[in-house]
């Protein structure tokens, strides 16, 4: 199964500050294409991202609008609303050949703290929770209530950065057809980084998983990802990923390309 993801997303903040704290409401809009072997799915999603900084701790939130239309009548899966991939317990079968929802996905908050900030070495961890509230029946959420840890690491060498992470994640499946309620895993990736010119940079990364629950597919995929500045408030982003295993219940290969503005 081969899957072509197209992103176009924009965004802005509204900042409040007072002494050493800092609170702020972000949007974003991005529409989403994405070509299966068996159909094509266009998605439309307005999220309202609130957060509040203090000092080295960050809490956040993300309360997300979507539109989805599927027409297949093969098996996709949904992944979490986080930024690595997380196969679902649950498969969703569309039966129909054509399908429309809309309506509130899955409620996502998380807090993070900056242990090390430093010219060469950063390091942050989080612990982030998504809920179950999306109607996971038409594609708007998981099914799963998900609970992760993640510590990740950047070492500045000259004009290279180096990255890594690595996490933890349990998984609660709602849904009474389900055959595993309960999941967890490990996760990793590496990445490194250089400045193509003053406004550039390319990366490559590498993310792997262990297996949430038995015969799952591997997920690893390796990602390269260019990042440019067009101007000072927009940002452009284009990146391709390639997955190891060739399975239904994972994409192939992805593309993606995302341009932000932020005031």
């Amino acid at each position: 199964m081969r899957i072509w993801l197209f992103t176009l997303g924009l965004s802005s903040s509204l900042v409040y500050g007072q002494d050493d704290g800092l609170a702020g409401i972000d949007w974003s809009s991005q529409y989403h294409q994405q070509q299966f072997s068996q159909g094509d799915h266009q998605s439309l999603k307005i999220a309202l991202q609130p957060w509040l900084m203090w000092r080295d701790w960050q809490l956040y939130a993300e309360l997300a609008y979507e539109y989805h239309h599927y027409t297949s009548s093969d098996i996709i899966n949904r992944n979490g609303r986080l930024v690595r991939l997380l196969p679902r317990l649950n498969k969703t079968k569309i039966v129909y050949s054509e399908l429309d929802s809309e309506g509130m996905g899955d409620i996502a908050v998380g807090l993070s703290y900056r242990l090390i900030h430093h010219e060469q070495v950063n390091s942050l961890w989080s612990l982030d929770y998504k809920h179950d509230n999306g109607d996971f029946a038409i594609g708007l959420g998981t099914g799963s209530q998900d609970l992760s840890l993640q510590s990740v690491w950047q070492y500045q060498q000259q004009a290279w950065r180096w990255q890594a992470h690595i996490g933890y994640s349990t998984i609660h499946s709602t849904q009474a057809a389900s055959l595993n309620t309960e999941a967890s895993m490990y996760f990793w990736g590496v990445g490194l980084q250089h400045p193509l010119a003053e406004y550039s940079t390319i990366g490559l990364f590498y993310n792997d998983q262990s297996a949430p629950y038995r015969n799952a597919p591997d997920p690893s995929y390796w990602r390269l990802q260019l990042n440019t500045q067009v101007h000072e408030q927009l940002q452009l982003l284009i990146a391709h990923s390639q997955y190891q295993t060739e399975t239904p219940d994972l994409p192939s290969s992805e593309q993606k390309i995302a341009l932000s503005w932020v005031w």
